[in-house]
């Protein structure tokens, strides 16, 4: 006899379907669930799915957003009156790896997957663009550095920052290290800006 499906409000629906594709990831660690495995792993049709998420670069997307307003809460609560440059560098590098942390494989498949579907890729471009200019104003602010100077500096910093964080999401190293080394790295790249300015 097969189990009676529950009636839940879309934004619930839609929260049930993401949390599960999330959890499929972990265990083990790998790419989303196709559509049909998580239709088949939420207990619902594949239809219902489809009416949710156009496709699976729907899915991916959905996840991807959902992981990005996240972060971004948590780093507006964080670094809001952050006015300090050195307590604001740890806390950014502290609120980024504590995300990719929480979200290990997650992290590895949306944000650092290369290979990923051309909509995931636009998306994570669009958002190292954004997150490149929002640093880039901090480090204007914040640290002295020129316009153009503070741009590069941003994309610079955000790069290892991105290298550090694939370390941390595969749990290869001790986080306290890389965070140490990149931070170490990071107030090196920040001095030799400041000092050309």
């Amino acid at each position: 006899m097969a189990a009676e499906r529950i009636r839940l409000r879309p934004e619930e629906r839609r929260t049930q379907l993401l949390d599960t594709a999330q959890r499929m990831m972990f265990a083990p660690p790998g790419a989303p669930p196709s559509m049909e495995e998580l239709a088949e792993a939420t207990g619902v049709s594949r239809a219902l799915v489809y009416n949710y998420f156009d496709s699976h670069a729907g899915l991916c997307l959905a996840l991807l957003d959902r992981e990005i307003a996240r972060f971004d809460i948590e780093a507006v609560e964080q670094l809001a009156n952050i006015t300090d440059p050195d307590n604001w560098l740890v806390t950014s590098t502290k609120v980024y790896f504590d995300a990719v942390e929480a979200t290990g494989a997650l992290y590895l498949t949306l944000f650092a997957n290369r290979q990923a579907d051309q909509h995931v890729e636009q998306r994570r471009l669009q958002r190292q663009r954004f997150l490149t200019d929002a640093v880039a104003i901090q480090f204007r602010h914040l640290f002295g550095i020129g316009r153009s100077d503070a741009h590069i500096t941003a994309a610079l910093v955000l790069g290892m920052l991105n290298s550090a964080a694939e370390l941390v999401a595969v749990d290869k190293h001790d986080r306290h290290d890389i965070e140490s080394a990149y931070l170490t790295a990071a107030r090196s790249i920040l001095a030799a800006s400041k000092a050309t300015t």
